[in-house]
């Protein structure tokens, strides 16, 4: 376990780049590159922070220990105390390869209820450049998001892009998490956003935090530097897909004559009706047994009964 490096940088193979930030607290979440290019402020306040719901006070934990298996992977861990609460989590950052994309999965845990707050997770925290969002089928093409219950939407990721289009990105959930499984989504997160003011974020919790919990939060950045907005759309669900194992799987049609045959097939192994040698037995009207071959079903195909 590395737990005084001054500096922690992943970066894959493609041009993303995530450099931690360290301070007198310990270690903050830092600052996303693409390609060279700065993604937005670099969020030094620490990895994530705690809101009070009803007098927006926040209290940021920074993580006291680092460990770096490789190059394009972290694993922070710490722990801090609100109101009298203990607060123990791990954060794990990557930067997979040959995928413009960055992974950060949070689990945190608390030694008791926390009431009337709720865990804020997001990427930075001032703006230096305008943007926009999207989050279908909500908002579109705005400078702000308010969504205090995040239902289920498809991607479970908001669009924003700069005004001038010189970067876009997918800031979301991790669709093979428990999001699109609607018997346990607890639908438990909100998304915020406000142009210049307040960052994209998402805000876990409810009415309070409870200590029965483990909050499991997988959370995903995908983004690209295309300035198109046609070639923005796309390389963006590129990404997305090989990030998720997302592929098209091609479907084998069967023709008529094959779905006959399984059909045949399918009752001869499953009906006592079927008498090998002389078809299907059908009760007559007088309560005798009729047989009927096969060509002869086969005749009634298409007519209606």
């Amino acid at each position: 376990m590395t737990t005084d490096r001054e500096s922690v940088v992943l970066q894959n193979n493609v041009g993303i780049k995530w450099a931690l930030a360290r301070g007198p607290g310990g270690y903050a979440l830092g600052a996303i590159h693409v390609n060279g290019e700065l993604l937005e402020t670099p969020l030094t306040q620490g990895m994530f922070c705690l809101r009070h719901r009803k007098t927006r006070e926040e209290h940021w934990l920074f993580a006291s220990e680092v460990d770096t298996p490789d190059s394009t992977r972290a694993v922070l861990s710490g722990e801090g105390k609100v109101d009298a609460v203990t607060i123990s989590f791990t954060v794990t950052l990557e930067t997979p390869p040959d995928v413009h994309a960055v992974r950060l999965v949070y689990d945190i845990s608390l030694d008791q209820d926390l009431e009337d707050y709720e865990i804020c997770l997001q990427y930075h925290t001032d703006y230096t450049h305008r943007w926009k969002a999207h989050l279908y089928p909500w908002v579109e093409d705005s400078k702000w998001v308010e969504r205090e219950r995040l239902d289920n939407m498809g991607i479970p990721s908001v669009f924003l892009y700069r005004e001038d289009r010189s970067l876009g990105i997918l800031w979301g959930i991790d669709p093979n998490s428990d999001y699109l499984n609607p018997t346990t989504w607890t639908r438990d997160f909100g998304l915020y956003f406000i142009d210049g003011v307040q960052p994209a974020h998402f805000r876990v919790a409810g009415e309070k935090l409870r200590k029965d919990i483990d909050y499991h939060c997988p959370m995903q950045i995908v983004v690209t530097d295309q300035s198109d907005p046609d070639a923005t759309i796309k390389s963006l669900m590129e990404s997305w897909m090989r990030l998720n194992g997302y592929e098209v799987i091609p479907l084998h049609v069967r023709s008529n004559d094959e779905a006959l045959q399984l059909f045949i097939d399918g009752r001869r192994e499953s009906t006592e009706a079927w008498i090998p040698g002389k078809g299907y037995s059908l009760h007559g009207a007088d309560h005798t047994f009729l047989y009927g071959c096969v060509s002869q079903i086969v005749s009634l195909r298409g007519q209606r009964h």
